[in-house]
């Protein structure tokens, strides 16, 4: 997770040490299958509130978000989605946003995508979806989640009865 594609200048890349991402990505060319998911795939993703206003109180996720948005709740979807790639693949939410080429990384963690033909085995993902849609998904994951996790907690060497 990182870049902004097809270039651009984005934290992940440059936040701690550019250099070093610089090698990473340089250096892959096509060793293995990558993909990217960079900062416009959830810039404008917005999660969360749904979560703080409808999970159980003591869900450690709805908590994070209060707690991490200043109690505003609702904020990009750049971790989230990238988990949802992970889990799903391309899945009804993503596609590629490349046939071909592959991410190149200066010094400063600026990046830039290189199109060439001959490197098939690295991508940026998009939504072919549209931004609410994709947010509602992340949401409806999250409730899902907090309450199938509320449900089966043990509380006093019970299980809690929703």
């Amino acid at each position: 997770m990182g870049g902004d594609f097809p270039s651009g200048y984005e934290w992940n890349f440059w936040g701690d040490n550019p250099s070093h991402t610089a090698h990473v990505v340089n250096t892959w060319k096509d060793l293995t299958p990558i993909v990217y998911s960079g900062s416009d795939l959830g810039k404008h993703v917005l999660s969360g509130s749904k979560l703080v206003a409808g999970a159980p109180e003591n869900d450690p996720v709805a908590s994070g978000y209060l707690y991490y948005t200043y109690n505003k709740s609702a904020r990009p979807s750049w971790d989230p989605l990238t988990v949802m790639y992970a889990i799903d693949g391309l899945g009804d939410l993503f596609e590629f946003a490349n046939e071909f080429g592959y991410n190149w990384v200066d010094p400063d963690g600026s990046n830039e995508w290189v199109y060439d033909s001959s490197i098939t085995t690295q991508h940026w993902l998009k939504l072919k979806v549209n931004n609410e849609t994709a947010a509602a998904e992340v949401d409806r994951r999250f409730l899902e989640g907090a309450w199938s996790q509320s449900s089966s907690s043990v509380v006093g060497g019970n299980l809690k009865d929703l």
